[in-house]
């Protein structure tokens, strides 16, 4: 089935709705969970770019969107995500470049990006996360070099 639509009364902190028979694109107006803490829509079977609902969704601490179907760039919205302490975007399929937004995620611990059609080098910032103890960017099409030492690891 598909998500139902959320309005702006919905204080809703936790969604977990992972390993579900959830399909389809995700409704705009999840970005209206504003208060929302921790989402997790792993195993399902979402598609479609993720831009759009994250916009508002500036309380995440915990972001989990792995093992989808979900396609295009990674949005440079997740910058607004400055609470996030966990994000994983593995195995879907996103492609183009890693952007370089990882100086506004400074409480960023546990990254993960594997398994997506990623392609370029890593982002400087990326190497400046003091958090970081956790950093899967495994099957891409990642290159250049890196970097002697990765602030948190």
């Amino acid at each position: 089935g598909e998500l139902p639509e959320f309005n702006r009364s919905t204080p809703l902190r936790y969604l977990d709705l992972s390993v579900t028979g959830f399909s389809g694109k995700l409704p705009n107006n999840i970005n209206h969970l504003e208060s929302l803490n921790y989402l997790d829509f792993e195993s399902c079977d979402f598609e479609g770019p993720i831009s759009l609902f994250l916009s508002n969704l500036t309380q995440l601490k915990h972001l989990n969107l792995g093992l989808n179907n979900f396609s295009g760039e990674i949005p440079s919205s997740l910058s607004n995500l400055q609470h996030l302490t966990y994000l994983d975007l593995s195995n879907n399929n996103f492609g183009g470049e890693i952007p370089d937004l990882f100086d506004k995620l400074s409480k960023l611990e546990y990254l993960y990006l594997s398994g997506n059609n990623l392609v370029g080098q890593l982002p400087s910032s990326l190497f400046g996360l003091t958090k970081l103890s956790d950093l899967d960017c495994s099957d891409n099409k990642l290159v250049g070099p890196m970097p002697d030492k990765i602030s948190g690891l």
